[in-house]
Order: C-alpha cells, then sequence, then structure tokens
C-alpha cells in the first residue's frame, strides 16, 4: 500500500504505530514507595544511598577500625616475658607500645614482635615504672596505649594495617505480569486489571529485592552461556561482626541489650538503625517503653521509626515484616553510612512495557532490575539472635 508520502512501511517507528512497544519507564522510586513498610532497606537505602556501578562485579576497599582493647588469649605467669595472640591483635601492637593491664594496673614495654603460623609472640619488659609483675588471668582486659620512643631513636616500628578489597556481585530481578486482549477489550467493574497488575506485581519486585539484599548470599555461576550472579545480603556481610546478642527469649536481659548497645556503638556512626522482628520489638518495647519515641524525620520514608537515646548512641528501629518464622527474634542494627543500594548504571528499576511475542493474543509488562546491596566494615554493625 501506498500514498503521495510513500510506503507505509516506509515510516519512522514510534509510539503510535510500533508493533510491541517496549517501551522502558522508570520506576525505581515508584517501585520503593508502593510499600515502604514492607521493604524498608530497599526504601532508606534507594532514597539516602544509592551509588550506582559500571559492571556487575563491584568492589571496595575496607580497613577495619584500629582497635586498643585486647583479651588475654590464655593466663600469663608473673615471671613471662612473652605471650602469644592472634594475628588479627598483633596487628594492633608494634615494638616500644605501652601494654596496660586493666585488673592488675600493670604496665608493659613490648620489645618484640614475631609473627608466625596465624598467631603473633609478644616479648615485654614486664612491671615498667612503679607497676610490679603480676599473673594475667586469661581473658583479662589489656590496653594498647601509646608508644614510648628513647632519646635520639628513629622513627618506631609501623603497625602492619593495610586495606583489603571487597566485593559483591548485582542480582537480575524481573516480575513479568500480562493479560489477554479479551479480557482487555471486556467491560471491568472497578480497577482496570492491568493497572492491578501492574501494582501488585510492582510491590512483589520490590520485595523480592527487599529478600535478596536482605538474606542474599553471593555467587556467580559461569557453567552456562552467561554468568548468573547473586548478591551478597546484609546477614552474610555482617556474619563476622563481634558485636552479638544470641540468647534465649526467656534469658535475655536489658541488661544484656545494653551490654550489646555498648559494643555496637565503640565504631562508626553514633546514630544506628535497627530492624526488628515483632517478637524483638515487643520485648524491647516493654524494657524501654518510657525512654521510646517515634520520630517525624523518617515520615519521608512512609514508615514509623522510633528512637531509643542510650549513653552509647541513638538506636533508630522499625519492625520488618520480613523477620519472621525462621527469622523471628532477629534485630540486625546497620550504621547506614556503611550501607548502599547499588544499582548497576542504566539497569535501576524500569517497566518494561509490551514484551509480548508479535503473535502473542495479549499484552504483557515486565519489571525489571538489576542491582546489589554494599555493606562495609562488620564491626559497625551488630546482629541480635533471640531463640
Amino acid at each position: 500500500m501506498s500514498s503521495q508520502y510513500g510506503s507505509i512501511y516506509d515510516r519512522a517507528r514510534g509510539t503510535s504505530n510500533i508493533l510491541a512497544q517496549r517501551l522502558k519507564i522508570e520506576m525505581d522510586d515508584v517501585i520503593a514507595e508502593l510499600r515502604p513498610d514492607a521493604n524498608p532497606l530497599l526504601v532508606i537505602t534507594s532514597k539516602i544511598n544509592k551509588k550506582p556501578v559500571t559492571s556487575y562485579k563491584y568492589e571496595w576497599f575496607e580497613e577495619d577500625p584500629a582497635g586498643r582493647w585486647f583479651k588475654a588469649a590464655a593466663a600469663i605467669a608473673d615471671s613471662a616475658t612473652t605471650f602469644t595472640v592472634a594475628d588479627s591483635v598483633g596487628i594492633q601492637i608494634a615494638v616500644d607500645d605501652l601494654l596496660k593491664v586493666a585488673s592488675t594496673g600493670e604496665m608493659m614495654l613490648v620489645t618484640g614482635i614475631q609473627s608466625s603460623g596465624g598467631s603473633t609472640t609478644v616479648t615485654v619488659k614486664r612491671g615498667v615504672g612503679s607497676t610490679e609483675a603480676a599473673a594475667i588471668a586469661k581473658d583479662a582486659y589489656i590496653l594498647v596505649m601509646a608508644n614510648a620512643l628513647p632519646q635520639g631513636s628513629n622513627a618506631p616500628s609501623e603497625k602492619r594495617r593495610n586495606p583489603f578489597v571487597q566485593y559483591n556481585y548485582t542480582q537480575i530481578f524481573k516480575t513479568p505480569f500480562s493479560v489477554t486482549n479479551t479480557l482487555n477489550a471486556s467491560a471491568q467493574v472497578g480497577e482496570d486489571e492491568m493497572a492491578r497488575l501492574r501494582r501488585k506485581a510492582g510491590e512483589e519486585h520490590a520485595i523480592s529485592i527487599e529478600y535478596a539484599i536482605m538474606f542474599g548470599e553471593r555467587s556467580i555461576d559461569l557453567t552456562g552461556e552467561q554468568p548468573r550472579t547473586t548478591t551478597g545480603g546484609v546477614l552474610e556481610s555482617i556474619a563476622t561482626t563481634p558485636n552479638k546478642l544470641e540468647k534465649t527469649l526467656a534469658t535475655v536481659t536489658q541488661g544484656d541489650f545494653d551490654t550489646f548497645l555498648q559494643k555496637v556503638f565503640e565504631y562508626g556512626s553514633q546514630s544506628k538503625l535497627c530492624l526488628a522482628s515483632p517478637s524483638f520489638l515487643g520485648l524491647f518495647t516493654n524494657w524501654a517503653k518510657e525512654k521510646l519515641y517515634v520520630t517525624s524525620n523518617e515520615t519521608k520514608f512512609g514508615m514509623n521509626v522510633m528512637s531509643y537515646v542510650t549513653p552509647f548512641g541513638e538506636l533508630k528501629l522499625t519492625k520488618h515484616p520480613l523477620l519472621v518464622d525462621g527469622y523471628d527474634g532477629y534485630g540486625i542494627v546497620l550504621d547506614m553510612e556503611e550501607v548502599s543500594y547499588r544499582p548497576l548504571t542504566g539497569r535501576d528499576t524500569q517497566l518494561v512495557t509490551n514484551i509480548q511475542a508479535a503473535d502473542e493474543d495479549g499484552e504483557r509488562d515486565m519489571y525489571i532490575t538489576e542491582a546489589g546491596v554494599q555493606v562495609k566494615l562488620p564491626r559497625k554493625h551488630g546482629l541480635i539472635k533471640l531463640t
């Protein structure tokens, strides 16, 4: 068929004449706001700490905060001039450092450091100053105070602290939905079915992402024609945190929780977020109901956040509906300055329309996201597990 303008088949494709329009509609903010109570971590990170990446594998440097306290790994006799610590402790200590034993008051001078086979041997001069050498009990606290150098000395020994590389992967999430053209042409009562499916599928898409960034395990599968990657979630990322409270609901006390908070706030921000399971939140509000208040500055996220001000820092708590059943009793404390949502550039949540086959008698759309999460420095976070 032709006209004075030429064949209709020569016209440029546009939104009015393309057979399957396959339009991409940016939906990242809309998706996050559909059910903010169901996916609070996605909502908060995508709003305040979104950092697009340029590769499905993304890397970053980490360096643990330098600790000053350690515990004696075994009892140390008053006459001993050497003791052994794990390498993770040994990197805190250098020759010419002064150590102070809190329980006995003894001060020691480090005269030698030797690392071998995963442990470090520390050689010391005992009873420095007016202090006296005394037996040191297992698990006694020892403080790395400062170094003390003789006059005219060279630069002191360096402590072996180097940043290390961490990494994670993005994950591809897809949520399709469709209706037949017969249904589209039929009179419908109430909300149009395609509009309803678009809303419900959006909620499910956001919740799927939330599950992954909470509970996912980092992996890459190269056995297929193309790689399949999964993102490592929050629980995997903070598994090595020393800040843990693991007890039964029947035996845990408010004192246990206060000791836990003291550890959690030792490093990082003095305001942290706790994603709380309903059972933990119920127990906690009984302890601290007179000290809790609902903050208003989080209303832009569409969820209530309770603040608990402690001598160690401010803890903000919100109920997380995914922390049920197998994760009931959990509380996940996060330093949000170290948590980021990492979408692949150009692959944050989009609605792709009309993806049906050319001969399919219907309409099919799909939400698609490629993104991951980044959680840095486990020492700045904490984990509560109450069984």
